[in-house]
């Protein structure tokens, strides 16, 4: 369970995710993030021909202010990710960007751990940090420079990998995935509980994720609070968005 006074603010968690999430999206063109008018916005950098999709982020802000700052700042087609904490009225929100010409795409949560306590979960075989010289890995994520990858393997199979990426004195939880067939098998818990359990003799202070219903089910096990709400939204037509 939490302390209230070592939770990390919604404020900060979103920034972590932000910052996390765009150097993961660069690693072959600059994927940037920028706060313009109290919401951040994650982009590809100058240069690529074809432009992936603008994310903007938006935490406790109403939504016909929401939408009139995006017009203003003629960003295009974009996906927007509207933040809220539990205790907001959702439907509400909802029919209100409704009426702005949005809908809703998809629903995840923010999700932070203190690293306080953490559960201690084995699998077997067991989960080890992968680097550049470790032997037997063949899974087909690759170790990145700016985070840690951890997975659980064997002769025979690859079972699951995930991701810890820092941001100052905090980490992101990126690509937590168990193949299909070993699911309920205890590998998303063992990947997990190794990772916290190395973040906190790093140093790092909070470990921040979004998550999909199916895995709501999973990080509370692991100590883990729900924070926030996070739902998707995007122009209902590609380009006749207000003032676009």
């Amino acid at each position: 369970m939490s302390h209230p006074s070592n939770q990390i603010t919604i404020e900060r968690a979103i920034e972590v995710f932000v910052h996390a999430f765009s150097r993961g999206k660069s690693q072959y063109h600059p994927y940037l993030a920028e706060q313009m008018e109290g919401l951040w916005v994650m982009r590809d950098g100058p240069g690529r021909k074809r432009p992936r999709k603008i994310e903007v982020i938006a935490t406790d802000l109403d939504p016909e202010t929401v939408v009139d700052r995006i017009a203003r700042a003629s960003l295009g087609w974009h996906f927007l990710c509207d933040v809220r904490s539990q205790s907001d009225d959702l439907e509400a929100i909802n029919a209100q960007y409704r009426a702005l010409g949005y809908r809703k795409v998809s629903t995840e949560w923010l999700f932070t751990h203190d690293l306080r306590d953490i559960p201690v979960f084995d699998s077997e075989p067991c989960v080890r940090q992968i680097d550049n010289l470790t032997q037997g890995w063949s899974g087909i994520r690759k170790v990145r420079p700016d985070a840690r990858l951890y997975g659980a393997w064997d002769e025979d199979f690859d079972y699951g990998w995930v991701y810890s990426v820092p941001f100052g004195t905090d980490a992101w939880v990126s690509d937590l995935h168990v193949k299909e067939e070993w699911r309920r098998h205890g590998f998303g818990r063992a990947l997990m509980s190794r990772m916290l359990q190395d973040d906190r003799e790093l140093g790092v202070s909070h470990s921040v994720l979004l998550a999909t219903s199916q895995g709501a089910k999973l990080y509370p096990q692991l100590g883990y609070e729900i924070r926030a709400t996070l739902q998707m939204f995007c122009p209902l037509k590609r380009f006749e968005t207000r003032g676009m």
